[in-house]
Order: C-alpha cells, then structure tokens, then sequence
C-alpha cells in the first residue's frame, strides 16, 4: 500500500492511494472424482476417474488471488457548517473462485476440477470503477434572529451518501443435463440441441464458446431488462470440452443510489433529544440485479428484479 496525502488550504485535502495484494496458496475445494469425457467414453453413462466412489469432495491450497486499486479523493472539513468528501476508485481483482462450497455436495461451482487455473477471471467482487460522494451541512442556529425560529429551524443537520459504480462481472453457463445424440451402437457421436454438461463430465456446469463479436449489448439498462444476448448467440464447443467464452466474461448493470439523513438534537437542561430521517434510495431508481447468465433458463440475459427500492427510517435518540 502507498498513499499520499498534501494539503491544499482553506479546509481542502487532496489523497491518492495504491493497494495491491497477491495471494497464493488459496483453498480450493471441489469434487476430483470426474474427468471431461467420461460420458462419451462410457456411452451416457459416468463412471468416473475411480468408480468405485461417488463425488470425493477435495480441498487443495492452488489458488491464486489478485487485487490492484487505486483511489483519487479530495476532501474539505467541516467549516462554515458544511463539509464535502469525493473518492473516486479504480482497478482490477481476479481470483478462481470467490467463495466456497456453491457447487454440489459441498464442493465449489468448477468448471474442470483437473484445470483449476483456467478460470481464473474477474473476482465475483471485482468494481472496475466507483465515485463515492458524501457531504454534511448543517443549518446554523445563529442564522436566525428570531428565537423561536432558531430553536425549530436552527441545528438542522442533512447528511448525504451518492455511490455511482460500475457492474459486478458474471458468466454466461449452461446448467442443462446431457443429452447426447447415439449411433446405432450406442456411442455418443453428437449433442442434442439445448444439451448441457458440455464436457461430458457429469456436472451440468459448463461454458459455452465465445459469442460472434458485437452480439452482446450490456451498455444500457434496458438491454438487461430485455435480454443482452439471446441464447443462440453462444456457439457449443467441441464435443467433450469445455468452451472457451471464460469465467466472469461480462459486466451487469451498475449501481447508482444516493441515501440522505436529516437529523436535529433538542437539548433541555440535562435532557436531550435527536430526531433522524433516514431516506435510502432517495430517487426511487431502479438498480437492476445481475442477469440470469444460465443459457438453459428462459428468462437467460434478463435482470428481473432490483436492489436497494426507496426506503424511509424514523427515530428518535434520548439521552439524560
């Protein structure tokens, strides 16, 4: 980590700020006990690199994490009842996987338990970009003349939080079971259309191959409420391997939400009371959730709900 920090005057910081890490030797769990290939060797049926055992669930220390980001901020104080704050941050984290046990009998979602390194992609987690602005002001009660509009209008203080950053990545995968086209002999010569567990590896969790350039449209909002891609769009790889589109290829929809609190203290004598107004979502926006990546689902390449709707929190704080 680096950073540097100067001061500019009149209430005014200026930062930047470098972290990176590298991580090796990360924990990897997932079920070993396949192979790609095993249903077309075997004519639909799994048996497995040791077929005397189901699924063995193996963790290993093979993983590999990396994070670069850097920060821009600027900040102001508080003086003259207002201060202001923008950070602006960006860079790149990749990983294998980020997080475990999310596949079947505990063991992580992987592609190819014999080729771990080659998902690696962007972490589940990666923001490529961020602006963070928040900004106290406060009304003054010597503003007011008035006595009694300074005790109800005085000491008003608002407090705003804006986020604007850019989509987490996702995969586009197919869950489909096998479903293999046989000669007369039984041997598996082809896939049905629509099949899955394209490597033939009995997990029904595979990538497909790299859609044609300019078919995927994740620009705009609506292009996730309509759907980025259809499903046609994604070639199947050769049979028995896994495509080569890569983990985490694309970029759902961003974020931008501002939440705003208003908040007045009241004191009398050895009493005191804090009213607060919390409003989340202040602008109602609708910030979409990340797409149905699943080429098998029907609503595939379509955001279909929301994150963070408008939300309003009274309270009231005494102290004695």
């Amino acid at each position: 980590m680096l950073s540097l920090q100067r001061e500019l005057g009149h209430g005014l910081i200026a930062e930047a700020d470098y972290n990176g890490s590298h991580s090796n030797n990360l924990y990897v769990q997932t079920d070993v006990n396949r192979f790609p290939g095993d249903l077309i060797l075997n004519q639909g049926t799994q048996t497995r690199l040791n077929p005397n055992f189901g699924g063995i669930i193996f963790g290993r220390t093979i993983g590999v994490a990396d994070g670069h980001y850097g920060t821009l901020m600027l900040s102001k104080r508080f003086t003259h009842s207002w201060q202001l704050r923008g950070i602006y941050t960006f860079g790149k984290a990749t990983d294998e996987t980020s997080s475990n046990d999310n596949g079947t009998n505990n063991g992580e979602a992987v592609f190819d338990p014999l080729n771990i390194p080659f998902q690696h992609g962007l972490a589940d987690y990666h923001v490529a970009r961020r602006v963070t602005i928040d900004s106290v002001a406060e009304v003054p009660s010597g503003f007011f003349r008035n006595s009694f509009a300074r005790k109800v209008l005085g000491g008003w203080r608002m407090s705003n939080i804006l986020v604007l950053q850019s989509g987490l990545p996702f995969s586009v995968f197919t869950t489909a079971p096998f479903n293999p086209i046989l000669d007369r002999n039984g041997n598996v010569i082809g896939l049905q259309a629509g099949s899955g567990d394209l490597n033939a590896d009995g997990y029904a969790y595979d990538l497909p191959n790299a859609p044609a350039a300019g078919v995927v449209h994740t620009g705009s909002r609506s292009n996730f409420l309509k759907g980025f891609a259809p499903a046609s769009a994604f070639p199947v790889p050769t049979l028995g391997q896994q495509g080569n589109l890569g983990r985490n290829t694309f970029i759902g929809p961003g974020l931008a939400n501002i939440n705003t609190e208003f908040a007045k203290v009241v004191k009398w004598e050895r009493f005191s009371v804090e009213f607060r107004a919390d409003v989340f979502n202040l602008f109602n926006r609708v910030n979409l959730t990340q797409p149905d990546g699943d080429l098998s689902s029907s609503l595939f390449g379509q955001s279909t709900s929301q994150n963070l709707p408008r939300s309003w929190q009274f309270g009231l704080h005494l102290e004695f």
